[in-house]
């Protein structure tokens, strides 16, 4: 369980940073479920965990069948990831 927590945390800061550094637009949407598992080497449930964490964060909003949403000023410094 441990290395899941490890691989997921340093997920979220990589995909943190990215979007603190405008890799995506803002209000543009992260990359898909399968293309962030190709682009990381990391499994479903990683990415999955991972866009939850930057929900909870405010650095994403996610919807069914819509996928995950960069806000717009979100809720996180970088300092926090």
């Amino acid at each position: 369980m441990q290395e899941f927590d490890n691989v997921h945390s340093r997920l979220v800061e990589k995909l943190g940073r990215l979007i603190a550094k405008g890799k995506w637009a803002t209000q543009g949407h992260l990359p898909r479920e399968d293309d962030l598992v190709i682009e990381f080497a990391v499994s479903r449930t990683i990415v999955r965990e991972a866009t939850k964490t930057l929900q909870a964060l405010g650095l994403v909003i996610t919807r069914p069948r819509s996928g995950s949403r960069i806000q717009p000023n979100g809720g996180v410094s970088q300092k926090s990831l």
